[in-house]
């Protein structure tokens, strides 16, 4: 019999005063157990669920819209960790009524802290994660990280070793199955074999990269468009991907008329495509990514 994440973790195995661990595979029904075990239990706590970017965060709400994931009259506040860690950077006070932490895929958290925002006077991605260090002393809170690739979590909280829990799993938990995995030294060799009739996902990290896909793939009759962050001023997104963008999120699919979408780090994590994909595209070296975007 099949078992998703929410049956084999027991609720009482988290501990306050700890950064709680719990690593699980994408397809596991993380977003499931955080939202409807967790908060089952928890009804009378106050929880804030922190998610890595706009586009999962509202992924998320469009779940709890549609009643897919919670089932109380109340929604759990979501929040990106850049904007969180910019209200802790203006606050240190502004999360002291809050009794868990639901950190979804902290470790791009850790991700983007390495990367140099020059519009933001403080690395926002820093704050948050320091915020959380500090806050997982108080033996009332509860800060919980689930996570499919936690290693880089526990490589940047490395000096505070005592600081983690890492929750035991009571079982092994499903996960997506994938087929044949082939490797391949240049994308571009890839694309000019890929079957107009079948249907795939690419993921590559630059828009640049993304624009030079669409255009070529659609040049061989095969339709392709790609979605980034809306919040990109620099590389807008056209109306027709903003439609694209918004059906992805809502439906969780991709749209019938398209054979290929591209993403990039907006879409990596937190977003499950249900309609039929042949193929997945990880133009990537580093291996979380490989584990994520497919």
């Amino acid at each position: 019999m099949e078992k998703y994440l929410q049956d084999v973790i027991n609720i009482d195995d988290l501990k306050t005063g700890k950064i709680n661990i719990i690593e699980a595979p994408c397809g596991s029904g993380k977003t499931t157990f955080a939202i409807r075990k967790l908060q089952e239990h928890f009804r009378r706590c106050t929880t804030l669920y922190l998610t890595d970017t706009v586009n999962n965060r509202e992924s998320l709400r469009n779940s709890f819209k549609e009643g897919k994931q919670y089932e109380h009259d109340e929604q759990p506040e979501t929040m990106s960790y850049a904007l969180f860690g910019k209200c802790c950077a203006e606050n240190q006070d502004a999360f002291d009524m809050v009794d868990i932490f639901l950190c979804d895929e902290l470790s791009n958290c850790v991700n983007f802290s390495k990367i140099r925002q020059e519009v933001d006077e403080v690395n926002l991605h820093d704050e948050a994660l320091k915020y959380l260090h500090d806050r997982y002393l108080n033996e009332h809170t509860y800060i919980i990280a689930i996570d499919a690739t936690p290693q880089k979590i526990f490589d940047y909280y490395s000096h505070y070793p005592n600081c983690f829990h890492l929750v035991p799993l009571h079982g092994e938990p499903i996960s997506y199955q994938q087929g044949e995995t082939i490797k391949y030294t240049h994308i571009n060799t890839i694309l000019t074999q890929l079957d107009p009739a079948q249907r795939g996902l690419i993921y590559t990290p630059r828009i640049k990269k993304m624009k030079e896909i669409i255009t070529f793939l659609n040049g061989r009759g095969i339709t392709c468009n790609g979605i980034w962050s809306k919040k990109n001023e620099a590389e807008p997104m056209t109306q027709e991907q903003l439609g694209l963008r918004n059906y992805v999120l809502t439906k969780q699919q991709i749209p019938d008329d398209l054979n290929v979408l591209v993403i990039n780090k907006s879409s990596e994590r937190g977003i499950n495509i249900h309609s039929q994909v042949d193929y997945v595209i990880v133009d990537d070296i580093e291996k979380d990514v490989q584990v994520q975007a497919r």
